[in-house]
């Protein structure tokens, strides 16, 4: 059984490397054009299809598929073990990214449940683009609330709250960017 989760742990880890290149290769790409049509070396309509190639890496619902108010993303992270000096960036790694119903569920049904997870370990679901740290600009401003759950409760309402929250159930607009749950044993709360 350890051996198992580590091989999805290790595979998580391979394809949020894939994952984080496409985006920074999206963000290069549409630099260098926006750079190249500000020095006028062509004009907009000239980079436009290498833009729209660029777009391709963005995640879009699929034909029949049923879309989403905003593109998301599923980030997971473990604080390292012992004295490791790896930053809260290093230990974040992405999970995958989805734009429907569809292909949440297609990757919601392959993690682990928070539940079952050991040690210091953080899932994270945010709007595409957003990092889950402060650092991010979207989260700058922003606040956070924290509920404290008894073991054994922590995978069911953190599925009816990311639920909640792909299903618009807020009505609040835009103003959530995402949300975490904390897998943190060493604590109970009665």
């Amino acid at each position: 059984m350890h051996g198992q989760r580590h091989k999805k742990i290790e595979s998580w880890e391979n394809h949020s490397k894939s994952l984080e290149l496409e985006e920074q290769t999206l963000l290069k790409i549409t630099s260098r054009i926006q750079d190249k049509v500000m020095n006028n070396a062509g004009t907009w309509i000239d980079w436009q299809y290498l833009l729209d190639a660029a777009g391709l890496l963005r995640k879009r619902p699929g034909p029949g598929e049923h879309p989403l108010q905003f593109n998301y993303a599923i980030w997971f992270s473990r604080k390292s073990q012992g004295k490791s000096s790896a930053s809260y960036d290093q230990n974040l790694k992405l999970v995958g990214t989805f734009a429907s119903v569809e292909q949440f569920w297609g990757i919601y049904s392959h993690l682990v449940r928070p539940s079952d997870l050991t040690g210091h370990c953080d899932f994270h679901l945010f709007k595409e683009g957003i990092r889950p740290m402060w650092e991010d600009s979207a989260n700058n401003k922003g606040g956070k609330w924290i509920v404290r759950l008894k073991k054994g409760l922590g995978s069911r309402c953190w599925e009816n709250l990311i639920l909640a929250m792909l299903g618009e159930q807020f009505m609040v607009g835009e103003e959530i960017c995402g949300a975490v749950i904390s897998i943190r044993y060493q604590v109970n709360y009665n």
